[in-house]
């Protein structure tokens, strides 16, 4: 997970803190309002109340409407596992709702209120993938799982064997409501001809009816022609055959012709409709071409993926009443369409359980939040109150990674994007937007167009004297000129290797570390131009990668970095060694892994410290890592690791980015914080190198606050010189350089004047 700083003040704007405090979240509890959306796995609509849809999800359980979609609130109470596969109804009794998921099959008599565990025999962490509660005969129930099928006719109270052969994998099951005697069911495996069974006597005896279809890829849908039950459309993934995923029978299975779309990216195809109004409409959603329709019975496709702003499907759900077609994504929640599919509405609010990777806040609005999502880019003009999605112009196939705010530039914004499909589509690289997001400008020359870009920091000397660095699956990339090209570091730093994470010292932009896939650490003292790798962490193990770097606000040489599975690790010297500081940190029980991230540390004071780890939610130390505790009042535990940061000049307000629970905002009140404000010395910084110099010098300087900055030089006798600096900058870390060549050798003094307070340093010039 990227970890970028924004340069924080070195004194709180408390008072500001609580004024912004009403529209941030709740004092002392996490809250989130989104990004909206999710990896929706399965649709359900209630029969006898179109307007009640149930969703399953893969990371948060199951989440009901009452409206068509209009809101959604999470049925959540403790007894569901999060990642679900199916839901069904009673057919009689439609408050009477089964769930099937990774752990079993639950069972709710309260329209989903309350659940209680309803499976087969050796069932218990157990996965049940298909469940089909007969139409007319609802004691009749199948089921199964990667292994194990199973169906009952006394409602679930006994169960057995369906006569066909076992460990063939169950993906779906579903009836002929025509002949409600012919029962279909698709195999997880088409191998050795085992992918599809029918039955034509309600379960009692079966037959295979794969036939001519290639025994590649595994089964995903079987969809009956709700006029005609001769008429079957079989849809499947086959990422290692003929490319063939789609094939219709007229004859009931006896034999198939293959209807696959021409020039789908992935031969996957997740669910098929036929429109009852119209039986030569098909429509279809793949995995990563979005929706496609055929207007002619399967010989000739289209895609409507209008409105949708991901292509990754997983289920669709037709509402025979309304018309009304329900599309289940991936990463991006649910949609809804009117108009057979020719246009899409998302209707995934509060369905947050979304996979946020970065997270920026302005340095000039702390209200201003971007996220890069794993369903796009989203902005916050009110600390995470509410989201707009952004346009930022990279195709649907793409993904961001990383965003950036200019720390000098308020209407400066910089993100990095890779491809989500393989073959890439389209060219990744480098978006930039001067104009706070009204236009975006694409760059990657350099940048290969099939990388992922992952992580972006900047050394800034001041507006113009910047280098950016660009972190991606093949090395490490820097940009002298805002980003419009980019050069490749071959030396020094290894090529052809993931690197995760990089980060500038706040308090040093010539101090740069970077961090790659298999756990090393290299760190830069001059900007980049030479690189030396950090010593090695404490336990390191094959297979791990640099997590998170973050450098301590006011020490360039103290750095923390955590590693995969290994947790934190702190170096006082540069990477010359390092400490574990997981100490007494609350671990996740098995068979949870040990993951950190989010390293945040108070820039008011560095022993206040908070991490993010999964299922453990976000841990606090007040002296520097020595002890942890919990730090999760109104958190979901469960989110995953992610960014977190503090809003700058405000040491209150706390965002998290998670991994699957979308973006969390907490307000710290400042009476339970002041002890862990005020520890840090209030005085500005200020120095100059070298010193004595030769006609040229650079004036270093931190700021506490984004303020009114003025810098004079005087002779020994008093007179000002010259002015270098005379404008408002950001809080954090500038530099100025002062040219003397027009000056006479000897000594002079250099005042920065800022925020009503001065300081004033000596230096010598010789020629």
């Amino acid at each position: 997970m990227c970890n970028k700083s924004i340069t924080l003040n070195i004194l709180a704007l408390l008072v500001v803190g609580i004024l912004l405090s009403s529209v941030f979240a709740d004092e002392n509890q996490w809250a989130t309002n989104g990004p909206s959306g999710g990896s929706v796995k399965t649709i359900a609509i209630k029969p006898f109340s179109p307007h009640t849809v149930y969703l399953g999800t893969i990371v948060n359980g199951v989440y009901k409407t009452i409206d068509g979609g209009e809101n959604w609130h999470h049925l959540d109470n403790g007894g569901l596992f999060s990642c679900m596969r199916i839901i069904t109804f009673h057919p009689f009794v439609p408050d009477t709702v089964y769930a099937a998921s990774v752990t079993g099959i639950f069972k709710s008599s309260d329209d989903g209120e309350n659940w209680v565990q309803f499976s087969p025999p050796e069932s218990r962490d157990r996965e049940y993938r298909a469940l089909l509660i007969h139409p007319t005969d609802p004691n009749l129930i199948f089921t199964g799982g990667p292994i194990i099928a199973w169906m009952s006719t006394d409602g679930g109270q006994n169960w057995l064997r369906p006569d066909m052969p076992q460990y063939i994998g169950t993906k779906y099951i579903t009836v002929d409501y025509n002949n409600p005697d012919n029962i279909y069911w698709a195999a997880g495996g088409l191998g050795h001809g085992l992918g599809i069974w029918k039955s034509d006597d309600r379960g009692e005896t079966w037959n295979n009816i794969q036939n001519n279809i290639d025994s590649s890829g595994f089964g995903t849908c079987i969809e009956v022609d709700p006029v005609d039950s001769e008429i079957l459309y079989f849809s499947y993934a086959n990422y290692e055959g003929n490319g063939d995923c789609l094939a219709k029978s007229y004859n009931g299975g006896q034999s198939w012709i293959d209807i696959t779309p021409t020039g789908l990216n992935t031969p996957a195809i997740k669910a098929v409709k036929v429109l009852p109004s119209d039986r030569n409409t098909i429509i279809i959603c793949t995995a990563e071409d979005g929706v496609l329709k055929s207007s002619d019975g399967g010989e000739t496709w289209r895609s409507i993926n209008n409105g949708l702003k991901v292509v990754q499907t997983a289920s669709m759900e037709l509402d025979t009443t309304n018309g009304i077609l329900y599309l289940g994504t991936y990463h991006d929640g649910i949609y809804k369409s009117t108009d057979d599919g020719e246009t899409w509405l998302k209707i995934s609010s509060n369905i947050n359980c979304v996979e946020t990777w970065d997270l920026a806040v302005s340095n000039f609005n702390p209200d201003f939040t971007i996220v890069a999502a794993r369903n796009g880019i989203y902005s916050s003009p009110d600390c995470g109150q509410t989201w707009d999605y952004i346009d930022i112009g990279y195709p649907i196939e793409h993904k961001a990674l990383t965003v950036e705010f200019d720390e000098y530039y308020p209407d400066n914004i910089y993100i990095a994007t890779g491809s989500t499909t393989y073959p890439p589509q389209g060219a990744s690289g480098f978006y930039r937007t001067l104009n706070n997001g009204e236009s975006w400008e694409f760059f990657n020359s350099g940048l290969p167009n099939d990388r992922f870009y992952i992580d972006i920091a900047i050394s800034s000397y001041n507006e113009e004297a910047r280098r950016f660095f660009l972190t991606s699956d093949q090395g490490l990339y820097f940009s002298d000129d805002f980003g419009e090209s980019w050069t490749l570091y071959t030396y020094d730093i290894p090529v052809n290797m993931w690197y995760t994470v990089v980060e500038v010292a706040p308090t040093d932009p010539n101090t740069i570390a970077v961090g790659d896939a298999i756990n090393r650490v290299f760190i830069s003292h001059d900007r980049g131009e030479t690189w030396h790798q950090a010593d090695d962490l404490p336990e390191i193990s094959e297979g791990e990668f640099i997590q998170d770097i973050e450098f301590h606000p006011s020490d360039a040489d103290h750095i923390y970095v955590s590693s995969y599975y290994l947790g934190l690790f702190e170096s006082t010297d540069s990477g010359e060694s390092w400490n574990n500081i997981n100490n007494d940190m609350p671990l996740p029980s098995a068979p949870y892994h040990f993951v950190v991230s989010g390293i945040s540390i108070n820039p008011l004071n560095p022993q206040n410290m908070f991490i993010s780890s999964n299922n453990i939610g976000v841990c606090q130390s007040h002296n520097g890592g020595q002890n942890w505790e919990l730090f999760n009042a109104g958190l979901d535990s469960t989110c995953g690791v992610g960014e977190m940061m503090f809003a700058p000049g405000d040491t209150t307000k706390l965002y998290l980015a998670t991994a699957m629970r979308s973006v969390w905002s907490i307000t710290r009140t400042p009476t339970g914080i002041a002890v862990d404000d005020n520890i840090l010395p209030l005085g500005i910084s200020l120095s100059n190198y070298p010193n004595p110099f030769n006609a040229r010098t650079t004036i270093s300087y931190n700021l506490q606050l984004p303020t009114d900055v003025a810098i004079d030089i005087y002779d020994i006798l008093g007179r000002q010189v010259e002015t270098l600096v005379n404008i408002k900058q950001t809080a954090g870390w500038h530099q100025v350089v002062w040219n003397a060549e027009s000056a006479a050798s000897g000594i002079y003094f250099y005042k920065l004047t800022a925020d009503g307070n001065s300081d004033i340093q000596k230096m010598m010039l010789l020629k």
